[in-house]
C-alpha cells in the first residue's frame, strides 16, 4: 500500500496524524525515526518540515493541514533558497502564521496543490539507513521535499520573500 508520500507500506491498524494524510504505518515510521534520532544525539532539524510537507491531503477538509502545508514550506524554502540559518528555523517557524497572514491580507491558509511525485526519499525508507547516515539523508530529503514543491505553482516563494524582507533585521 502507498502512503501520500510515495512510501510503500504494510497495511496496518493503529495511530495517524490528526491531520495529516499519512497511513498509519508511515506515522509509526516516522516516530521511530523521531525517537532513532533523538536516542543518538542526531541533530537534523528539517525532519518534521519535510514530512509534513510530504504529506499535504485533506487541506481542503482541514484548515490545520493548510496551515501546516504553508508553514512546513516556507520553512524549507527560506532554508534552502533564502539561506535562514538552521539555527533561526525553531523562532522563524513559530512566527510564521502570525507574521505573514496580516501582512499579505489573509485570515487563512489557502489549499496548496501537491505535486504529483515526491521523489525517492521519505520517512520510512531513511529508517531503514544507517546511523551514520541518518543526518545526511535527512537533509536529502528535506531538500527534495522542497525542490518538488518549489517547481508547482504556487505564491510560496513570494511569502518567503514577504517575511525574509520584513525580517532581514531579525533573521539575517
Amino acid at each position: 500500500m502507498n502512503c501520500d508520500c510515495g512510501a510503500a507500506v504494510a497495511s496496518e491498524d493503529g495511530p495517524s496524524h490528526a491531520y495529516m494524510s499519512a497511513l498509519p504505518a508511515c506515522w509509526r515510521s516516522y516516530g521511530e525515526l523521531m525517537a532513532r534520532l533523538s536516542a543518538h544525539g542526531v541533530s537534523a532539524p528539517l525532519h518534521m518540515d519535510a514530512y509534513a510537507a510530504q504529506h499535504p491531503g485533506n487541506a481542503l477538509q482541514d484548515r490545520r493541514q493548510r496551515g501546516s502545508v504553508a508553514v512546513h514550506l516556507i520553512v524549507l524554502g527560506a532554508h534552502f533558497d533564502f539561506g535562514l540559518p538552521l539555527s533561526h528555523l525553531p523562532r522563524f517557524r513559530s512566527s510564521v502564521s502570525s507574521t505573514l497572514l496580516p501582512r499579505v491580507g489573509l485570515q487563512d491558509w489557502p489549499a496548496l496543490e501537491p505535486p504529483k511525485t515526491w521523489g525517492e526519499l521519505h520517512a520510512p525508507g531513511i529508517l531503514c539507513l544507517a546511523e551514520d547516515d541518518l543526518q545526511s539523508a535527512i537533509s536529502h530529503w528535506a531538500a527534495q521535499v522542497w525542490e518538488v514543491w518549489a517547481r508547482q505553482d504556487t505564491p510560496v516563494l513570494g511569502w518567503i520573500q514577504i517575511l525574509m524582507e520584513a525580517d532581514r533585521k531579525r533573521y539575517g
